[in-house]
């Protein structure tokens, strides 16, 4: 069976150097500990296995910050050393020549601009994707203590014809983050600024869920069938661990283990119900 595209979305490293206090723990005080060689290996891989099933790969590259990932210009020449669509998932750098030497590899950029980074790299950035023609995707995060003036810059970008996007800060488990005061949360979530939530109310444990049942959504079963999670898309870690579908029906290892290899064929679907519409959303079956 050919698929009509794979993704993989690989964040390459960890690492990141603006120690942002609303950044997880995991991006901060890390460093890479595999040699380039090793990445190299692991794109080769995945390129020989994708391209058996898929007509063209999206590669995704983000971290972490990918441009403080020594060697990046050279990883992303391997990736495109076979036709695919390349982005580039990054802040930008400290100063316009943190993205000079990747420019002309990549596709397409999507660029998370910090308020205290240098707007003459963000100019810099959109000035070099309008004159090679590449997309770029701008993200703004909305920063405790300066939302409404975060949220200025995105309806000035906006008014730019750019494709911006505001990202308001969440914690692990989804929620907006702690450093924002009420008045903050208010204006994110569009209510009034002076609004105050009701008292809260006694919220009873969640029903027990019988992963037995037929839910009641209609998810469909694919059991026996073959799926192709792993080999459509495929996200890695900056410590190389795999995911490829919501429900985790296929453990795929680590990147960087010795006999590690890249999954070229469906397996059998082990799930009684697909109930991720995520997953359904990609290519999984062949029905």
């Amino acid at each position: 069976m050919m698929i009509q595209s794979a993704e993989i979305h690989w964040h390459i490293t960890d690492v990141c150097h603006y120690n942002c206090d609303y950044c997880p723990p995991k991006y901060r005080a890390n460093k890479n500990n595999q040699p380039i060689e090793k990445y190299i290996e692991v794109v080769n891989k995945l390129q020989n296995s994708r391209y058996k099933h898929a007509d063209s790969i999206t590669w995704k590259i983000g971290g972490g910050e990918p441009l403080a990932f020594g060697g990046l210009s050279r990883l992303l020449k391997e990736i495109k050393s076979r036709p695919c669509n390349l982005r580039l998932d990054t802040s930008g750098g400290d100063t316009w020549f943190n993205f000079v030497e990747v420019k002309d590899i990549v596709d397409s950029v999507k660029l998370t601009h910090h308020h205290w980074q240098n707007i003459s790299v963000l100019e810099f950035i959109i000035d070099q994707c309008a004159e090679s023609n590449k997309s770029l995707h701008i993200v703004i995060p909305l920063t405790p203590g300066r939302v409404k003036e975060d949220k200025e810059l995105v309806a000035v970008l906006q008014s730019k014809n750019l494709s911006v996007k505001e990202q308001p800060l969440k914690d692990e488990n989804g929620n907006l983050w702690a450093g924002y005061s009420r008045r903050e949360m208010n204006i994110i979530m569009g209510l009034p600024e002076d609004w105050e939530p009701p008292p809260p109310s006694y919220s009873p444990n969640p029903p027990y869920i019988d992963l037995a049942v037929a839910p009641d959504d209609g998810s469909p079963s694919y059991t026996g069938q073959p799926c192709y999670a792993g080999v459509d898309y495929i996200f890695i870690s900056g410590r190389g661990y795999i995911s490829a579908s919501e429900c985790g029906g296929r453990d795929l290892g680590n990147v960087f283990e010795d006999n590690w290899q890249a999954p070229d064929a469906a397996f059998a679907c082990p799930m009684l119900w697909c109930r991720s519409k995520l997953d359904r959303k990609r290519i999984r079956t062949g029905v």
